[in-house]
């Protein structure tokens, strides 16, 4: 690894600079005490001008190397590693060399741009000077980070979520195809990959699917993200991290519990219903034993799969056995094809791929047939299932798809034509805020109070835990001690009324953008 060259100091910031300020801040001083009454005002604007450079040049080094924090904490860009799920500011490839630069921002060695220590070639020290240009390292497992919106987009997580043989990874790809190929050009927004070598592994999925070729069966435990970047003009520009993790993971909670659960801002839940016991009694008719084994039904079932979700959740996120956890969740029934399910459940067209005036309204219709995929689960004995779901989560909708529309057991090379797939990520992807097209202003709004909660339920470092409990307990001492110190009159009549009328202001949004996220 390489560092910055650190034999150049700043002009503003050299030690003769600040010696002679000194000497002549001392001499303003003199002249201060000895010609205040005639010419007071003059020697103090001497000595603002003296103090001016310095101060300045300090006061924007602070704002620069703060410029990191503010794109985290209110435009939710984490600079998540999709390799280690490590979160935090990434390191730098010097565009001369290639090494890794450990300490490239802002210093008194410079303020815009450096230069390396190893080939001294000059680098941006700050992301509007073009560091996001240069190759990102994850400071944790070094591993490059290419997708180019990285540091640059908000970045919003979704688990997929399911029991082996559930149809968890075709229905991801499917949907992703959907996206990219359908809804995406009708709506004017511009699907990209990660890095090329995830475009590619895209492409050939995409290629095995048209030739009617069934995806191999996800083999990691713990998940990798499969990086989404979503852009247009009128959309906010988004990343989605997607994380597939093998069946065999969710029913054991200690291997889920290494799942990045902390940092999910949804969850797509994938129910086999060939796995469940009323759909073997025959609640929604007679199924063919050899169909259903062709389908290759899973092993668990869902009651099982949700309610280890939720133990681990609860643990990762502080949140009580009674509260509900602050996610959207949406519930697929997949591999409607096998036993006519599909013309059993009777949805009709369940293709969402329209233009639509905003996000909003795709993800309604994405959730139009909700209640009766519901009633269905109520019918073939899933009642604890519901019950738990909804009681546990935000906002729940649930649909039913599937993945490649017809069975993929047998010689048939004819290729796969996924039904319903599209509306539970659209859904998703509008309540987690990654297809949201809501005003810049309440987005900020929504992402500040998003990460100060993260913060107080220790979900963040630990020194920001602290500051932000921190400041609570000194607006707390603040206000008290004005009521103690003063009369209640006076404190009101001082800005009270108008600090009460901006409190009630803000609270107001509070309940619209935050507690009513997921009521509309």
């Amino acid at each position: 690894m390489s560092k910055i060259d650190r034999t150049e100091v700043h002009s503003c910031l050299r030690p003769p600079f600040f010696g002679v300020v000194g000497i002549g801040v001392l001499v303003v001083i003199i002249l201060e005490f000895a010609i205040a009454r005639q010419l007071g005002w003059w020697s103090a604007l001497a000595l603002v001008a003296a103090l001016a450079m310095p101060v300045g040049v300090l006061g924007v080094m602070g704002a620069l190397i703060c410029e990191t924090w503010a794109k985290m904490v209110f435009n939710r860009i984490h600079y998540s590693c999709p390799n280690c799920k490590h979160q935090g500011p990434p390191k730098f490839r010097c565009s001369g060399c290639g090494e890794v630069v450990e300490d490239l921002g802002p210093t008194v060695h410079g303020l815009w741009r450096v230069r390396c220590y190893k080939c001294s070639t000059e680098l941006p020290t700050v992301d509007r000077a073009g560091r996001l240009d240069l190759t990102k390292v994850c400071e944790k497992c070094l591993h490059d980070l290419k997708h180019a919106d990285l540091g640059r987009v908000s970045e919003y997580h979704i688990a997929v979520v399911g029991a082996t043989s559930a149809g968890k990874t075709n229905l991801m790809w499917t949907s992703i195809w959907q996206l990219k190929a359908s809804f995406a050009p009708k709506n004017h927004f511009e699907v990209s990959f990660g890095n090329p070598d995830e475009e590619r592994d895209f492409s050939a999925h995409v290629k095995a699917l048209e030739a009617g070729q069934v995806m191999t069966k996800t083999a990691s435990l713990v998940p990798k993200a499969f990086l989404l970047s979503l852009k247009s003009k009128e959309l906010n520009g988004s990343m989605l991290y997607i994380y597939d993790a093998a069946g065999e993971a969710f029913p054991n909670p200690e291997i889920l519990g290494e799942h990045p659960v902390g940092r999910y801002d949804g969850v797509l839940f994938v129910i086999d219903p060939l796995a469940e016991e009323g759909i073997h009694k025959g609640v929604l008719g007679d199924c063919d034993e050899n169909e259903v084994a062709n389908s290759n039904p899973a092993p668990v079932t869902a009651s099982e799969i949700l309610g280890n979700l939720i133990g681990v959740l609860e643990r990762k996120l502080g949140v009580a056995v009674d509260t509900p956890i602050d996610l959207p969740i949406a519930i697929v029934i997949s591999k409607i094809d096998a036993c006519g399910l599909d013309r059993r459940l009777q949805l009709g067209q369940s293709d969402i791929a329209h233009t639509y005036c905003n996000m909003k309204m795709a993800a309604h219709h994405a959730e139009r047939y909700s209640r009766q995929v519901r009633s269905t689960l109520l019918r073939v004995g899933m009642g604890n299932f519901v019950r738990m779901a909804e009681s546990r989560f935000a906002r729940v909708a649930y649909f039913a798809a599937s993945a490649l529309g017809r069975s993929g057991a047998g010689s048939s090379k004819r290729g796969f034509q996924p039904q319903g797939v599209l509306a539970p990520l659209v859904w998703l992807g509008y309540f987690v805020d990654a297809l949201s097209d809501i005003d810049p202003f309440d987005r900020t709004f929504v992402n500040w109070h998003i990460y100060f909660t993260r913060c107080m339920q220790g979900r963040e470092k630990t020194r920001a835990a602290v500051i932000s409990w921190g400041l609570i307990a000194a607006i707390l001492v603040g206000v008290l001690g004005l009521f103690l110190r003063f009369p209640f009159d006076a404190v009101l009549l001082c800005g009270g009324v108008q600090f009460l009328l901006l409190a009630f202001g803000y609270t107001c949004m509070y309940f619209i953008l935050i507690r009513g996220r997921y009521k509309d």
